[in-house]
């Protein structure tokens, strides 16, 4: 706080206090002056109530009235005015709240209306009648008589407010001077606190100062004149030890850039010997710093050659620098640590002078650049293993800049194209394409280097190559863009693919030769099912014939002869159908469908009938899904049939079990039949393969190899599991939807 400000303050707080006594004193005189004013009112109100009791009263015993009614009805008029305007002062002057006011205003309406009745019997001359003018003069004389009641009430309120208004006025007076006084002690308060302090801690700082050579400050300062005070003083205090400070600061500082360097810097004397050095050149020497202040430098770290032999003074570059005046870099040189290692640097040694232009001593900045060296060797060993590794690639890389300027050439490039690298380098790239190829290759290249958009960058396309002898070839060609320092280059990838045209070549040919197969063994199926089963049915239906005609007359052992006849040509009609069935697997897919495994098992088993005694069993509340219904129905249909046909029992338990998996579906068909040997199982698969003669068991052995088919097709799989003994169990896997439909697609 600004002293000047709050002196002046001090000033007028006597004034502002006296001036609001002065308000509180004049409110609390107007406030009683005006409950008196009321108070006034209402004994006027009272007086003129009196007077007209009186008059009337006096008219009442008087005989001179006749003539003189015109006076008294204005003398009533006239103090009745009084006392209306009387009336209405107060009302204005209350504040509508006294229940006593209501009381007066009530009783004064009353006494008008018996007033109005009293001047009717003064207009009207009824009062000379004396007794009836006694009468009436009686009520007027009580009506006023009640008003003057309530007013005298009203008066006595007023009395009592005036009171509590003389209690109020003096406590307000008095509050106000208390106020005063206080406000006067509290700003002296304040005032005392906001310059003592200060004094106090000026008067301090200047006793420890007088005591002792430190430097003392004030604090606290605050933004007033004892403010500029303290600082004044403390500029003062601060000015006597000013070249302390700054040289200790300075020291400080310049210590503190030297530690903060990853390089180790020391300083040396015209002698050699080390004045100063950061922190950075003892933890990489290994030196203490007492070790080193005042040491020859040359003789603690710097003694050696790399190889170990001396190193001389005179013929160090750190004493040249020394003796020359100029500054030294210097590369692939060692310095020596304490536990007698060394470690190769790089330093520079920069000569000091004075103000004369005399030599007072050198700066060594050094760098440990053993990394350095370990990442130069690193990629020296990289560029050696790059350049083996390009040399024995199969294909040929080349890099060359943006004009098409051949820069490198490897050993496969050489024996692509037949040239030498020695006689490809800095020619262009035109001498190992075609003409046309050339051609687009520039204009590709043109226009990307010109900012267009890569067409070739990054893409593989197929050219065609010249080899040194002019034979033309064709080349598989990828281009890489490289930028190094600035410049942009060019990486070709070439492979040579005239061996991998004349294998395409010949899978083509492989291809329509398979094609041809395949239509072969269409048309064969086309006349294996329709041409080859006509003498078939033919050959049925003649056995028939004989059977029926001759039924009386065959032996036992012409009608075995007849039934083993038809059996066989019925094993040759599904024969032929299950030929054409299994050349039609793969190629003939059916449509998808959402399939219920519950209805679709109830299906296949009433279209297979089984024999009474056999019982499969399958979940009735199983798996619904989208898939091809007709091969998955098939072999369904099979395994089924299989385990019925193969049973050595006349009747048996087939049961059939279903699951999701993370892909499809796995499914089960188990029976309890005779089983299938271990070294069977693979077998079972082939074309005609029956573990039983055909004569036993009616089958052409192709149910397994078409299941078998159809599983391969679709990506699944089947596996057996049996001991030969008893039962055996199917397991096969099926694709979902997604799955089933992208094997489709490709």
């Amino acid at each position: 706080m600004n002293i000047r400000k709050l002196l002046k303050y001090n000033t007028f707080i006597p004034l502002i206090s006296s001036l609001l006594s002065i308000c509180v004193v004049v409110y609390a005189s107007w406030l009683l002056d005006y409950t008196n004013q009321k108070i006034t009112y209402s004994s006027a109100i009272n007086k003129n109530i009196a007077f007209l009791s009186v008059f009337a009263y006096e008219i009442s015993n008087s005989d001179a009235v006749g003539g003189n009614r015109d006076r008294v009805r204005t003398q009533f008029i006239l103090v009745n005015s009084n006392i209306e305007k009387l009336l209405i002062n107060l009302n204005n002057m209350s504040d509508g709240n006294l229940h006593e006011l209501d009381d007066v205003q009530l009783k004064h309406n009353k006494y008008k209306a018996m007033l109005q009745r009293y001047f009717g019997y003064l207009i009207t001359k009824s009062l000379d009648n004396k007794e009836h003018t006694k009468r009436i003069t009686g009520q007027f004389i009580a009506s006023t008589h009640a008003l003057s009641t309530a007013v005298t009430q009203l008066g006595g309120l007023y009395t009592e407010e005036i009171r509590q208004v003389s209690i109020l006025a003096l406590a307000l007076v008095v509050t106000a001077m208390l106020g005063s006084m206080l406000g006067v002690f509290l700003f002296g308060r304040l005032l005392s606190k906001s310059i003592w302090p200060p004094v106090e801690q000026l008067q301090t700082a200047i006793i420890r100062l007088k005591a002792s050579t430190s430097n003392h400050q004030v604090l606290n300062f605050s933004d007033n004149e004892l403010g500029d005070l303290g600082r004044a003083f403390n500029e003062m205090s601060e000015k006597l030890f000013n070249s302390k400070i700054l040289l200790k600061k300075s020291k400080d500082e310049l210590q503190h850039i030297l530690d903060s360097t990853q390089e180790g810097i020391y300083g040396l004397d015209l002698e050699g010997k080390t004045n100063f050095a950061n922190g950075a050149a003892y933890d990489l020497t290994g030196f203490s710093l007492k070790e080193m202040l005042g040491k020859s430098q040359h003789q603690l770290i710097h003694h050696s050659h790399s190889d170990g032999t001396a190193y001389s003074r005179e013929d160090c570059n750190i004493y040249a620098s020394l003796r020359e005046g100029k500054i030294r870099n210097i590369r692939d040189e060692v310095f020596w640590r304490k536990d007698g290692s060394s470690f190769p640097v790089e330093y520079t040694s920069s000569p000091m002078f004075d103000e004369g232009g005399n030599i007072t001593g050198a700066v060594v900045v050094f760098t440990d650049i053993s990394e350095r060296k370990q990442s130069e060797e690193k990629m020296l060993a990289i560029k050696a293993r790059l350049e083996a590794t390009l040399d024995t690639m199969a294909d040929a890389v080349i890099l060359s800049d943006e004009n098409g300027t051949i820069l490198s050439f490897n050993k496969a490039a050489e024996n692509i194209f037949g040239y030498k690298e020695a006689d490809v380098i800095d020619k262009n790239v035109s001498i190992i394409t075609s003409d046309q190829d050339q051609s687009n290759h520039d204009a590709y290249i043109k226009h990307y280097v010109a900012g267009g958009v890569p067409s070739i960058i990054g893409k593989g396309r197929e050219v065609v190559g010249r080899r040194a002898n002019g034979e033309m070839f064709p080349v598989d060609l990828a281009v890489a863009e490289l930028r190094l320092e600035g410049q942009r280059y060019f990486s070709a990838l070439l492979r040579d693919t005239s061996e991998r045209t004349k294998h395409e070549k010949t899978i083509e040919k492989y291809t329509r030769e398979l094609e041809r197969s395949n239509k072969e063994l269409d048309d064969f199926a086309y006349v294996a099912s329709h041409d080859l089963k006509a003498p078939l049915r033919g050959i049925m239906q003649l056995t028939k014939w004989i059977e029926e005609d001759s039924k009386d007359t065959l032996n036992d052992q012409t009608k075995e002869h007849l039934k083993l006849l038809q059996n066989r040509v019925s094993r040759l009609e599904k024969l032929l159908d299950d030929l054409l069935s299994y050349s039609r697997v793969g190629r003939v897919h059916g449509n998808f469908k959402e399939v219920n495994f519950t209805a679709m098992m109830d299906d296949i088993v009433q279209l297979l009938e089984p024999p009474a005694g056999f019982k499969i069993i399958y979940a009735k509340d199983a798996l619904a899904f989208v898939t091809l219904s007709v091969p998955l129905e098939q072999i369904f249909r099979n395994l089924i049939s299989n385990a019925i046909k193969h049973h050595d029992h006349n009747g048996g338990t087939i049961e059939i079990t279903a699951e999701s998996t993370e892909s499809g579906f796995e499914f089960t068909v188990s029976d309890d039949g005779p089983g299938i040997a271990p070294e069977q199982h693979d077998r079972v698969f082939g074309i005609f393969q029956t573990l039983r003669p055909r004569d036993e068991v009616e089958g052409s052995g192709m149910g397994l190899a078409i299941i078998k088919k159809l599983l391969d097709s679709y990506r699944s799989n089947i596996t057996i599991e049996s001991d030969g003994i008893r039962g055996t169990r199917m397991c096969f896997t099926w694709p979902d939807e997604k799955n089933l439909r992208a094997i489709i697609d490709e």
